[in-house]
């Protein structure tokens, strides 16, 4: 088992100058280099102070960090991946073999009061089975399954590495929901919050000094909402699966003359109704213009047209796929409540080779006998989220306008993406050109979208075929 270990990249001393100095900047006299070179930390220190009390917190957004992190779970990898504003870069399982990689072991809390003998038995007990899981997985690869399909029968603890940035502001929201707010329940992703705060602390205690005091209110809303509804509405776990991977829930009414008219109004300055009643004298115009629009580098008018998309039965490295964009609203159920699965994602390989398949299955049948015993020995749902394997499958729900709609598809519509999410971006790209046509018959891997393949020595070599193929969607 390793340990946790953070590692801030760029210390320097007086990283919190820029601070002051954006302090001072929008009520004193001089150029912006000119105040930062005459800002003395010693006097001008309490400025920082003075200006986060009183909630104008945006000059901390211009100090940031590079941040190293090893010993860390995938589950907390979720959890920081979806604070979008911070930059991620982590070790691929589609391509590296995480045979040695290890996992973290937690100390099991219970939900009622258990003996030392019972303790012993479950901490003992997951500690053999991460290793047989591990085995296992060796054994798949060793039979010709690739890696990114082998992960599937990985625990949810296995460590991740990942380069980690953010400015600031960030970092004390990350701070917070990791100590006080949602991640409090789970020791493992506390004590990452508390190891980070210290760190920071040392390199800008003006800032970090005051993160209770720059963070307002309360994450308690998954709290209240059981309260008031459960029971009331019967579970997606509980229903026989869906069949659509993808569901388009609503969207904003008549997208593609929302898109024309928006494109008239920012390009001749008229008003709505103007450019509504243009586009209604000329039928060939509008498509004319989504043409153009769709086309372009800088596809600004998408944006005023959303999606919400519910996404089914998504396998947890497909959720870390999904979270890194940046530009949408994702909602992700609690994973004390829904990370463990009934069924497991199933590569195709697993159904075409009998000895995979005898390992797959004999794998999971394990591992959901011990899973159940866990659950009736009284383990907590805190700690049970280490019992989730990768291949678990969750249901979410995201809204994106339709211009980061195009820049998902590009990457995850591509020939050389990951299977599942290449199919799930494909039927989504399906489902939305039969509401807006004209404007998604733009969309697609970049070999569609731009004309041109940006895969290089990876490239699949066959984007006639895919062309024709999206075409067809």
């Amino acid at each position: 088992m390793k340990f946790m270990k953070i590692t801030i990249l760029n210390k320097a001393e007086g990283m919190e100058k820029i601070a002051a100095a954006a302090a001072k900047l929008s009520t004193t006299d001089g150029t912006a280099e000119g105040i930062y070179n005459n800002i003395d930390l010693d006097k001008d220190s309490k400025l920082i102070q003075k200006v986060i009390k009183i909630r104008h917190v945006t000059l901390i957004e211009h100090i940031y960090f590079n941040l190293a992190l090893e010993g860390i779970s995938v589950f907390i990898e979720q959890f920081l991946i979806e604070h979008r504003l911070c930059a991620f870069t982590v070790k691929s399982r589609r391509y590296v073999d995480y045979r040695n990689q290890g996992t973290y072991i937690p100390d099991f809390e219970f939900d009622k009061k258990v003996s030392d003998k019972t303790r012993q038995y479950v901490n003992e007990a997951y500690k053999n089975h991460v290793n047989y899981l591990f085995e296992n997985y060796a054994k798949l690869i060793d039979n010709g399954m690739k890696v990114e399909d082998a992960r599937f029968i990985l625990p949810y603890s296995f460590y991740s590495d990942m380069f980690m940035s953010s400015n600031a502001r960030e970092l004390t929201h990350l701070i917070y929901a990791c100590i006080y707010g949602r991640g409090r329940h789970y020791s493992e992703i506390r004590n990452f919050g508390e190891m980070l705060h210290s760190k920071l602390k040392e390199l800008a205690p003006n800032i970090f000094d005051n993160i209770r005091l720059i963070e307002e209110g309360e994450e308690i809303s998954e709290e209240k909402l059981n309260v008031i509804l459960n029971n009331k509405v019967q579970k997606r776990r509980d229903k026989k699966d869906n069949e659509d991977k993808v569901e388009i829930v609503d969207f904003t009414k008549n997208p593609e003359e929302l898109v024309a008219i928006s494109a008239i109004i920012k390009n001749q300055q008229c008003a709505y109704y103007d450019a509504k009643s243009l586009l209604e004298s000329d039928e060939s115009l509008q498509n004319k213009i989504l043409e153009i629009v769709c086309t372009d580098k800088r596809k600004r008018e998408l944006e005023q047209i959303n999606f919400t998309i519910r996404i089914n039965n998504v396998s947890l490295p497909i959720l870390t796929h999904i979270s890194r964009h940046r530009i949408q609203a994702l909602i992700v159920p609690s994973f004390t409540e829904f990370g463990k699965s009934k069924k497991n994602k199933i590569p195709a390989i697993v159904e075409e080779n009998e000895t995979l398949k005898r390992i797959f299955y004999k794998v999971l049948d394990t591992h959901n006998n011990l899973y159940d015993e866990f659950v009736k020995l009284g383990a907590s749902k805190y700690s049970l989220v280490y019992m989730y394997l990768s291949g678990n499958l969750i249901d979410i729900q995201t809204t994106m306008n339709a211009r980061e709609v195009f820049n998902f598809l590009k990457v995850r519509a591509c020939e050389r993406a990951q299977w599942e999410i290449k199919e799930y971006s494909r039927e989504m790209l399906a489902k939305l050109k039969k509401i807006a046509p004209n404007i998604f018959k733009y969309a697609g891997p970049s070999c569609v979208a731009t004309g041109r393949c940006t895969e290089g020595v990876m490239s699949c070599g066959r984007q006639d075929e895919v062309r024709e193929a999206i075409g067809k969607l």
